[in-house]
């Protein structure tokens, strides 16, 4: 990864988030709410949401070249394991809330 990339990120332990919240003073009352989703995904879809991750987003918008072989092989994949069919997939969702 190049240098500048990788030094351009800021990150936190996710199973912090909500202990940094409260620990922030900002907030009179936090909590985590999940949230859960059935969705049903072809193959483009399915290849948009993998390709719109953060992280892999970060490295195509930066123009790496080494992933590219890597996604080609692996969209090749994701579209002859699903062809035409769809399947159905669960997500979680997690919200913070703080009210001040």
């Amino acid at each position: 990864m190049k240098p500048e990339l990788k030094n351009s990120f800021r990150s936190w332990l996710k199973d912090k988030h909500l202990q940094n919240i409260k620990n922030s003073g900002k907030f009179r009352y936090v909590r985590e709410v999940v949230f859960s989703s059935s969705e049903e995904y072809d193959m483009d879809r399915f290849i948009a949401l993998a390709l719109s991750q953060g992280g892999l987003q970060s490295v195509i918008k930066a123009g790496i070249k080494e992933i590219e072989p890597y996604l080609e092989r692996f969209i090749i994949r994701i579209k002859s394991i699903l062809g035409n069919d769809k399947i159905m997939a669960d997500f979680c969702y997690r919200m913070r809330i703080g009210v001040k």
